[in-house]
């Protein structure tokens, strides 16, 4: 790695550009636009970068910074992405799989089942920027290559701003909406707000009422699906929001013989939620009810937009 001198910002972005410049990930994608200086010194690794405008579903202007060693990969996100609205479907996340050097079965099995046990150790997972899918054959040796990087590049970036041995992870933290859910109201990305309207509000199937729950979740909660204020000044979809938003930060976060707790898995990478440009953590919480060796899995984004809903009543 070139060393230049250069403001101190995020570990993620160094570790992506050496992983990038070593032509392990052939493209990389840092979601929020960068100064001039980091900019620059992206450049000297000998990196080609561009700044791509993109839109979320309401219209905001938002820039993200994609960097390779190769003008192919660059021209071809750029062309296909540069001025598009942000979305996440199925074939938007293989090519960028493709494009960022995720393999193809673990792309396959997250769009499938997000979050499935693949038997890698915490510290393992957090190395990648993709989820390793189970018994996956290529993310082993892609793990040998990402732990020899990101340990030369935590030793080059101690040597240069004097951090301790692991202050990168709680920077890795800063940019993370949910990096803990009892912090997950504060949002990580400086220019991204929660408009005080419905920008969170998702439409869902067979909703008689237009409160955002389907016929079939109101009757298993209760709720009168004829109407949307079951219970007198407060919609039902802010109520039961408030009702699991409460759950979720309360529950204990380590293991319980007799009880649910919650276990909460950071990976590196950040997504953008395509309704207001904030930047989440791309990993989840897993909720745990060991009386019925039951577990769910919850995206940090999911979290996110529970509670970007309840900051806009």
């Amino acid at each position: 790695m070139a060393h230049y001198k250069i403001p101190e910002e995020d570990f993620e972005l160094f570790y992506l550009a050496e992983l990038t410049r070593r032509k392990v990930k052939p493209l990389s994608r840092w979601e929020k636009s960068l100064d001039s200086s980091l900019g620059d010194w992206l450049k000297k690794q000998d990196l080609i970068v561009e700044s791509i405008p993109r839109y979320t579903l309401m219209g905001k202007k938002i820039h993200e910074t994609v960097f390779s060693t190769s003008s192919r990969y660059l021209h071809y996100y750029q062309n296909k992405f540069s001025g598009k609205p942000l979305n996440k479907s199925r074939h938007t996340q293989k090519v960028e799989g493709f494009l960022f050097g995720y393999p193809s079965c673990c792309v396959s099995a997250f769009l499938e089942k997000p979050y499935q046990k693949n038997g890698l150790k915490i510290p393992e997972q957090r190395l990648l920027f993709h989820w390793a899918c189970p018994n996956c054959r290529v993310s082993p040796s892609l793990l040998h290559a990402y732990a020899s990087v990101h340990h030369e590049t935590e030793e080059w970036y101690r040597n240069y701003f004097g951090v301790a041995e692991r202050k990168h992870i709680n920077v890795v933290r800063k940019l993370s909406i949910a990096a803990s859910l009892a912090l997950c109201l504060g949002i990580s990305s400086v220019n991204s707000q929660v408009i005080p309207d419905s920008l969170h509000f998702i439409p869902v199937f067979n909703d008689q009422d237009q409160d955002g729950l389907s016929y079939a979740e109101e009757i298993f909660l209760g709720s009168n699906f004829m109407n949307d204020f079951t219970l007198p000044g407060i919609n039902d979809n802010i109520y039961w929001t408030q009702y699991f938003d409460w759950l979720i930060l309360n529950l204990p976060t380590t293991q319980q013989p007799d009880r649910p707790y919650r276990m909460d898995f950071q990976v590196w990478g950040v997504e953008t939620c395509s309704k207001c440009g904030a930047q989440v953590n791309m990993g989840y919480v897993r909720i745990v009810n060991p009386l019925r060796n039951l577990e769910m899995d919850i995206p940090y984004m999911g979290v996110f937009m529970l509670v970007a809903l309840l900051l806009t009543v």
